[in-house]
């Protein structure tokens, strides 16, 4: 080979090295040339993005636009899809046996778009019957325990189902009181294993203690007047709080002391988290721990009550923070604003829930699904879905997906209403009564008179 022939490729050969090493350098940092689209003859440089999906079931399918591009591993359950050209992308997770995800999301230049908490639902979910002959069934604050009311030939009786053991144990029965009539629980402490029980008749209340099981004690609270609302005080056993003619009364049953006024001029009061919630006769809510000590006024300006209607409280109190507040009118849905002025986001809801993030809201009227977040540092009302019959016993079975019934469906939807919004049904039943326990994650169904539990609806 000549000098010339070896110069001349040592040029040809450096060239190509200046033309080929800043494209593959661009094509590193996720930068492409695309001819084509905007007049053919015409390059154009773009920034690709990228796609980060986290599901919550391992060993999963991604599909872009038909096409099977990664699958989340037995060790972790995220992925992300690099150098993605700007377009929109329809966007398929599949896994067997589990209804697909799907949604179709614009990646935008040098941007990640994310999908996170992505819950597949089984499209055939397992439920077993726990027990028959069941009239209701409510569920303890630890969610280990279930209360069922049974009846049998005998009558009713109340049975303790021990959620972890299955074991079972009668607690009470129609032969313990004197009198053949029914009773409704009112409430139920299983921390400190007692239940307060309403017979018929609106002063017709008793306490029932199984603390000592299998022996028990009835206490009759002999209540005098109409009783708006009663409820344990969680801070002293063996003490009730009930509202009577706009004042909040307390009772020790176990000592039979008279009754107390505990705080005159209100109109509702709640008990949450070890904290007392009340609304003044005046439009005030108010504060304090559950002995009514350490009081704080939460509104600036006040709300307009009507003496004798029931009304809602709820807090959602994250680590550190403030509470934000929640009052449930019979006009509609109210949020204390920072400015200690109550604003109204919703009118004639039928009920709100708490995320267990404690960082969204949802509440639902006739038809309809609204979700409650922060939005850019506010807090904004989003619609989520409207349906044909109205939603009942809403639920969250994770701070991104509900849980709920439509007629004889159970149904379970996400909250990123991006696009298409994805949901299934999850089981049919007659005329079901649903429970989902965030302890071990089953879906409790109550139909008829046959109680189901499912399989565990969340990994």
């Amino acid at each position: 080979m000549t000098k010339k022939t070896r110069n001349i490729i040592f040029i040809l050969t450096l060239g190509l090295f200046f033309v080929i090493a800043p494209l593959i350098l661009l094509y590193s940092q996720g930068i492409r040339i695309e001819f084509g689209r905007h007049p053919p003859t015409t390059p154009r440089i773009l920034r690709t993005g990228g796609l980060y999906l986290n599901v919550l079931q391992k060993s999963a399918e991604i599909y872009l636009d038909g096409t099977l591009e990664k699958k989340t591993s037995i060790l972790s359950n995220s992925a992300l899809i690099r150098n993605l050209l700007p377009k929109k992308y329809k966007i398929e997770v599949k896994k067997p046996g589990y209804f697909s995800w799907q949604k179709t999301l614009e990646i935008k230049e040098g941007e990640v778009v994310e999908a996170k908490n992505i819950l597949l639902v089984k499209s055939r979910a397992q439920f077993e019957i726990l027990k028959k002959n069941i009239e209701n069934f409510w569920v303890s604050e630890n969610g280990e325990e279930l209360l069922l009311k049974e009846n049998n030939k005998e009558g009713w009786r109340f049975l303790l189902l021990n959620l972890l053991t299955l074991q079972e144990t009668e607690i009470f029965s129609e032969k313990d009181l004197k009198g053949n009539f029914e009773i409704e629980i009112t409430e139920w402490n299983s921390q400190n294993k007692e239940i307060l029980l309403q017979g018929e008749g609106d002063q017709a209340f008793f306490v029932l203690d199984y603390s000592l099981s299998p022996k028990k004690q009835i206490f009759n609270l002999v209540l005098s007047n109409d009783i708006k609302k009663i409820s344990f005080n969680p801070g002293v056993k063996g003490e009730v709080l009930f509202l009577e003619d706009s004042n909040l009364i307390k009772k020790n049953f176990r000592e039979n002391q008279k009754e107390e006024i505990f705080l005159p001029r209100i109109v509702w009061f709640e008990i949450q988290d070890g904290n007392l919630f009340w609304l003044s006769d005046s439009g005030f809510l108010l504060k304090s721990d559950i002995n009514g000590e350490r009081r704080e006024v939460l509104n600036k300006e006040p709300l307009s009550l009507i003496l004798g209607e029931n009304y809602g409280i709820k807090a959602w109190t994250p680590p550190t923070h403030q509470p934000t507040v929640f009052v449930l009118t019979s006009d509609g849905l109210y949020l204390l604003t920072e400015s200690g002025k109550f604003n109204k986001i919703f009118e004639e809801l039928e009920g709100f829930e708490i995320a267990p993030d404690f960082k969204k809201l949802s509440f639902w009227q006739e038809h309809e699904i609204w979700i409650l977040k922060e939005v850019e540092g506010e807090k904004k009302a989003l619609f989520l879905n409207r349906f044909s019959r109205t939603p009942e016993s809403i639920s969250w079975l994770t701070p991104y997906y509900l849980l709920f019934k439509i007629g004889d469906e159970i149904k379970i939807t996400e909250i990123d209403n991006r696009d298409y919004l994805n949901m299934a049904t999850l089981e049919t039943f007659n005329e079901p009564e649903i429970f989902f326990n965030q302890r071990d994650k089953k879906l409790y169904v109550l139909s008829k008179t046959t109680l189901f539990s499912s399989e565990k609806l969340v990994p």
